[in-house]
């Protein structure tokens, strides 16, 4: 009677779970066209359909019509996996969705796919973001990537995927300009263990890099590493400004989650926007946010740390005035020890700019041997975390403004600028003293609704590289690049075509305050102010006075090469109020043959 009562409710459960099962079953229309199956395909949005994959390549697809029909190809990848099992293993996570949302598909043993999983050993997965580079106009904005977390001892040994263009490696940079706007290259994913990457933006590029943890299930994990395993050398067109590597990771977080991480108000993706569009609309994914700093970041925290006279010790040392073996009688042995490591992460950092000296190297060896002969211990230092990435201004602008012109009256202006950032705004995570701006348009209209295009600066890179030691040889070259068209003065003349360049030296004075000084040249298209190109001299500085208000200033001067008689003199002072996310209050006194103030509301998106 028991062995009936058992076989009865055993019965009764495995029904139960089968009508369970068929219920959350979809029909096989409704399935082509729910969002995991077109990401899994990956179509996108085009002029005229919506059914359009990114994705070109005829081995992707069982059905010839699969790039441009879902359900087609959902009906070729039912029938290739039923009567060739085999083909689930080419396609792991494109079986994992038929088995799991249409009908149960016969089981196969995917062994090659199955070491993969098991080699990446992902428990959990977090998204990257590396900080803007300028010394390549591809990773001026940014860079994210995905990394898988394993159960290694090191994270150095976990695994990663990044997207990226390939291109010939002595590619011309205008060429490699123009055919990453453009389209002219195929982008890959393309797996490679962290300690490559943080060798690549650490080490080499100085770039800090800031890990997002997800919330991910493993079944998820499971389903993201089977459609990479999908994607490997499967080319799509890559363009720096749409379909870039922000734009790619953020459709494959989108396939797991169904919700969308690319601003639908832009025609451009950012890597930063993918950040802040995951905080805007599903929080809940980012459980946390760590810092893994680069060799200079390292260098410059501990510095800040060291105490005036550590500092000058620090410095004697490295100009030959005191000798190692004087140290531990100059400061006690725990301050020998943070001054020793500080040392330590200078060399590494000056070495990789190349700049390090057979004196250097030989005083490194001295202070190897001089550090195993201290007490065992870690040097004290307190770890420096800035703020994350997601808590910078927005990076597209929208601004009004009022202004007085003391030859044009006054009237109002109208700014848009497509990205990325300048001196003034809050620039959490990104090149300290720089600026970035490309499409910066400014409309005018005068007392007499009258409108004039006064500015469109196409690409303006302005970087101070500040020094923040004093140390030999942490130093650089202050520069600047403007190009776009602007009305040649304040005081009405007519507009023209233009380049800026400046090149100089800086200097941190304080925290947050650092000034400039060099050689500035401007080309124009007309020499309506006397000529053609304008050399001279430039200083400025800018300062965070307060989180709440931050000034910059410049005043300038230049003679034109072929008519030397006639002369620019310029200036600007502008200030910042209130440190929101979306919005700020500007000011703005600026001199060109003419006084000008402004005072403006600005919102970032």
């Amino acid at each position: 009677m028991d062995g009936i009562k058992l076989f009865l409710a055993v019965s009764i459960l495995l029904i139960s779970q089968l009508v369970s099962a068929s219920e959350t079953r979809l029909s096989i229309e409704d399935a082509a066209q729910s969002h995991q199956w077109r990401a899994l395909l990956h179509y996108e949005r085009a002029i005229f359909t919506d059914n359009q994959s990114a994705i070109t390549s005829s081995d992707f697809f069982f059905s010839d019509t699969g790039h441009i029909d879902p359900l087609s190809e959902l009906r070729a990848s039912l029938t290739a996996f039923t009567t060739t099992p085999e083909l689930q293993c080419q396609f792991p996570a494109r079986a994992k969705f038929i088995d799991n949302n249409v009908t149960q598909l016969p089981t196969v043993k995917c062994a090659e796919f199955e070491d993969f999983v098991a080699t990446v050993g992902a428990k959990s997965v977090s998204l990257i973001y590396a900080s803007g580079y300028l010394g390549n106009p591809a990773s001026m904005y940014g860079h994210v990537f995905l990394k898988f977390n394993g159960a290694q001892k090191s994270e150095l040994l976990d695994n990663t995927y990044n997207y990226g263009a390939r291109y010939p490696k002595d590619e011309h940079p205008i060429r490699y300009i123009i055919n990453g706007i453009f389209g002219g290259y195929d982008g890959y994913f393309a797996n490679q263990k962290f300690h490559h990457q943080t060798l690549t933006y650490n080490e080499s590029e100085l770039r800090d890099l800031w890990e997002y943890s997800l919330s991910l299930a493993q079944d998820d994990i499971t389903l993201l590493l089977g459609h990479l395993w999908e994607l490997e050398q499967v080319p799509m067109t890559y363009y720096f400004f749409k379909q870039n590597c922000a734009y790619q990771i953020a459709y494959l977080l989108s396939m797991i989650t169904g919700k969308s991480y690319i601003p639908e108000s832009k025609l451009w993706v950012m890597p930063f926007d993918i950040i802040t569009q995951i905080e805007r609309v599903d929080p809940a994914l980012i459980s946390n946010v760590s810092f893994h700093p680069s060799r200079q970041e390292v260098l410059y925290s501990r510095f800040a740390q060291l105490s005036s006279h550590e500092r000058a010790v620090f410095t004697e040392l490295l100009e030959g005035i005191i000798e190692p073996s004087d140290l531990v009688s100059i400061v006690s042995e725990q301050n020998a020890k943070r001054i020793i490591d500080s040392a330590f992460d200078y060399f590494a950092y000056i070495e990789q700019r190349g700049s390090m000296t057979p004196t250097m190297q030989t005083l490194r060896k001295t202070l190897v041997n001089l550090r195993f002969s201290l007490p065992v211990g870690q040097s004290r230092f307190v770890k420096h975390t800035p703020k994350a990435p997601h808590q910078a201004q927005n990076t597209s602008l929208l601004q009004v403004s009022t202004y007085y012109n003391e030859t044009l009256d006054k009237g109002l202006a109208f700014r848009f600028r497509a990205n990325y950032y300048d001196l003034l705004t809050l620039n959490a995570a990104r090149i300290p003293f720089s600026e970035l701006s490309t499409f910066d348009l400014n409309l005018r209209v005068d007392d007499k609704a009258n409108i004039h295009l006064a500015d469109l600066t196409l690409l303006r890179i302005f970087n101070l590289n500040a020094a923040q030691t004093g140390l030999p040889h942490d130093t650089g070259y202050a520069w600047k690049l403007a190009t776009g068209y602007r009305e040649m003065n304040l005081s009405g003349e007519t507009g023209a075509f233009y380049v800026d360049g400046l090149v100089g030296k800086s200097t941190q004075i304080i925290q947050d305050f650092a000034l400039y000084g060099g050689l500035s040249g401007t080309l124009t298209s007309k020499d309506n102010l006397g000529g053609y190109l304008g050399v001279g001299t430039e200083i400025g500085g800018v300062t965070t006075v307060t989180p709440q208000y931050a000034m910059s200033f410049s005043v300038g001067h230049q003679r034109y090469v072929n008519a030397f008689d006639k002369s620019r003199t310029y200036a600007t002072w502008e200030q910042r109020f209130t440190n929101e996310q979306t919005f700020d209050f500007r000011t703005l006194l600026r001199y060109d043959d003419a006084f000008e103030f402004s005072i403006a509301w600005s919102h970032y998106f």
